[in-house]
């Protein structure tokens, strides 16, 4: 059937089939009807497994995905990628082809067989230049395809099926449909098997059977030497008799409105080279709809595209050296007065704060889903029995060998420092906290996420804001293999800042006040710690927090009797950085006339007894 495209181009497509060149043959109303018909000497059905895919894209959508962190799709909602193809691949199935047309080959002859695969191998399909831009992303199609698994499908495996065969003058397009098992729309389209002419998948590699590697026909292949292929110049009458058609192999993954398929910045700048843009573009237009781009987004010099990316990964890495330069001013400052090193803290209970929006969302759904990279995040709430028992350690620890008389009259010192975000009731996430016993939590995370085996806690990343720094503890099920190369959590007896131990999260706590009012002083002679006065100098703060692995489309479900119990309010921080408001550009500070964001601790504590009320009636 005829169509147009996106770019207003009229196109033959042949809906869920893989059209060989012989089926194309016979179709006289096709545009490459003429081009087909010529006998140009070339291999032919040459079979490439490649492992690898690369979606290219203009300036203005490399900033979209480093903006976004990930790739969203485009028209229908798909996300285009070619198959990339190296040096490597096209020697392999050169192998691959003289074995399968000369078997029985004696050592002679295979030392004789010079390379010749890569003269023929001029398409596009093959070409390091792109017709879609100046930026490529390369990734592994396995791993491609285990981040979608885990984000868009839910951990099931995705669907491949055959999208159908795309013909145009010289181009054959294939394309293969990726997306996941709920999608029901897209289920009348063939399943991909391995009975595909054209292209089949077999763990992690697309198997593309190439039956026109040239675009236009510089060379053909002959054998003067028994079973040795060697090429000589294709000479023609006119110019245009070496032109012929090519094929190639595409994958669409779709992505529905509103999800992106994210990918750690840090790997998106691994993975990113340039490339120069070639004629016909074929990318998202250009306002100036010239090859001449004044709007820098199209197309762009191979030295421009070039040092956009070494100033991406420099500013990647300026962010990272000035975040630690900012973090050597603060810890080096003479001035801070002494304060309590290391105290040592077993946290026994987590929390959860939110909006009125995410308040809503957790009492809809019966339980908690994972939010950016399917992560559930979790504080760690500290009381006053905390900090009282992390004092005793700390005094232990200094002075073990006390008298009851100097037990006696050591006065509590400890909360008097205990003042940053780590240790205050108000919330930066939100007005709504709900608070769960840990070994309970991760109990029920084991049941309903790990099929019954035992979560795995790792150390995941340190985050480092200009005064903040954040411990984050990964927690997962055992066959997330992608998980691995994470540490894995200690018990907290060795140096390390945090540990897991007896259902705790041991927190050597290296700064527990954001401003310093206080010093501490202590006496020697008799053993006992007491405060000076301060200074009010700003400082660093650190703190630990837990993120659940919780797959797309898993919730972490709970007895809505659990979870009302377990809700109560909090003051909101003014330092909000919870999941922003989308009333008009409103800024989220303290209240927010949506009613879904931030609300005056009277409101909220006015939801929260309405829910109680509800669910008393109900029951």
């Amino acid at each position: 059937m005829k169509r147009i495209n996106a770019r207003g181009i009229e196109e033959t497509y042949f809906w869920g089939a893989q059209k060989t060149l012989d089926t194309l043959r016979d179709m006289e109303d096709l545009p490459c009807y003429k081009n087909v018909q010529k006998d140009i000497p070339q291999p032919t059905d040459i079979e490439f497994h490649i492992s690898s895919v690369t979606h290219v894209t203009t300036k203005s959508g490399l900033d979209g995905i480093l903006d976004s962190g990930g790739f969203k799709g485009g028209e229908k909602s798909l996300l285009w990628w070619g198959l990339a193809i190296d040096h490597d691949d096209i020697r392999v199935a050169e192998d691959r082809y003289l074995e399968k047309i000369f078997p029985d080959r004696t050592p002679e002859q295979r030392q004789m067989q010079k390379p010749f695969l890569s003269k023929f191998c001029t398409s596009p399909a093959f070409r390091k230049a792109s017709r879609y831009g100046n930026f490529r992303f390369t990734f592994s199609l396995s791993d491609l395809l285990k981040m979608y698994s885990q984000q868009i499908c839910g951990g099931e495996e995705p669907v491949l099926r055959v999208y159908g065969t795309t013909v145009y003058k010289q181009e054959i397009m294939y394309t293969v449909l990726v997306h996941s098992p709920g999608v029901r729309e897209l289920e009348k389209y063939p399943v991909l098997n391995n009975g595909g002419d054209v292209f089949i998948y077999q763990e992690g590699t697309m198997v593309w059977r190439a039956q026109a590697v040239s675009e236009t026909h510089a060379f053909q292949p002959v054998i003067h030497r028994p079973q040795v292929v060697e090429v000589e110049p294709f000479d023609c009458l006119y110019e245009y008799d070496k032109w012929y058609v090519w094929d190639h192999v595409t994958l669409a993954f779709h992505l529905p409105e509103g999800q992106t398929l994210r990918v750690d910045r840090e790997k998106l700048m691994e993975n990113l080279t340039a490339c120069e843009a070639v004629d016909p573009f074929l990318g998202v237009r250009c306002v100036s709809n010239s090859y001449n781009c004044t709007c820098n987004c199209c197309h762009l010099h191979l030295s421009e595209a070039e040092y956009i990316v070494e100033q991406k990964r420099r500013d990647k890495q300026s962010d990272s050296n000035n975040r630690k330069a900012e973090i050597a001013r603060y810890l080096s400052r003479q001035d801070i007065p002494p304060y309590p090193e290391a105290p040592e803290y077993h946290l026994s209970k987590v929390a959860h704060v939110t909006t009125k929006r995410g308040l809503d969302g957790i009492l809809e759904s019966g339980g908690f889903n994972g939010g950016e990279k399917s992560f559930l995040w979790c504080n760690l709430p500290v009381d006053d029995d905390d900090i009282n028992a992390a004092e005793h350690r700390y005094l232990e620890k200094i002075f073990p060998d006390r008298t009851p008389e100097q037990r006696q009259m050591q006065q509590p010192f400890l909360s008097k420092f205990t003042t940053s975000p780590a240790f205050r009731k108000a919330s930066r996430f939100g007005n709504f906290r709900f608070t769960f016993i840990l070994s309970d939590l991760l109990k029920m995370y084991s049941q309903q996420i790990c099929g019954g085996e035992e979560p795995v806690l790792r150390v995941y990343e340190t985050v480092v804001y200009k005064q903040e720094i954040m411990y984050i503890v990964l927690v997962h099920c055992p066959h997330d293999n992608e998980f691995e190369k994470y540490p894995v959590l200690g018990d907290g007896s060795d140096d390390a800042v945090c540990g897991y131990r007896k259902g705790n999260v041991v927190w050597h706590a290296q700064a527990m006040s954001k401003t310093h009012a206080v010093g501490l002083a202590i006496d020697e002679v008799n053993q006992i710690v007491g405060t000076d006065s301060g200074c009010d100098e700003w400082y660093m703060w650190d703190h630990v927090t837990l993120a659940f692995h919780l797959p797309q489309g898993q919730t972490l479900q709970f007895d809505r009797k659990i979870v009302i119990e377990n809700l109560t309010t909090c003051d909101a921080d003014e330092m909000f950085i919870g999941v922003k408001c989308r009333y008009k550009g409103h800024e989220c500070v303290r209240t927010c006339p949506c009613g879904k964001c931030l609300v005056p601790l009277a409101t909220a504590e006015e939801i929260v007894e309405g829910i109680r009320c509800d669910y008393k009636t109900n029951c």
